[in-house]
């Protein structure tokens, strides 16, 4: 079965003062695999997906340098949350992928931080 290139992004959030807009970090692989899935536990356990809050990725259609995406190292909080809501609900020519999910959205985390200050 022929190898393909694959496209994994993990968002995380950041720590961000009170004064600040929420934010989050956004790590990004380009992993070879027989699959989507395959390649995904190829860096399930890495340090920038594990504890991930949402990981998604595509199959890369071009030989690229870097990921097929444009996002930042850190994205405004509601550019994310907008982009991943586009792939949820399949409004999005590409076909991203859900990979994963942490045990606290971002707005539940945003909720609880609010709270706690």
């Amino acid at each position: 079965m022929p190898r393909k290139i694959f496209t994994i992004v993990a968002a995380h959030p950041v720590e961000v003062g009170w004064h600040e807009l929420p934010r989050v970090r956004v790590d990004s692989f380009l992993v070879e695999g027989e699959s989507l899935q395959a390649a995904f536990a190829r860096v399930a356990p890495f340090e920038g997906v594990v504890g991930a809050t949402e990981v998604f990725g595509i199959e890369c259609s071009d030989v690229m340098l870097s990921p097929s995406t444009s996002m930042r190292r850190e994205e405004g909080l509601r550019e994310w949350l907008h982009w991943s809501g586009l792939v949820r609900r399949g409004e999005l020519d590409a076909g991203w992928s859900l990979l994963a999910e942490g045990p606290e959205s971002f707005s539940a985390r945003e909720e609880r931080v609010f709270a706690e200050r």
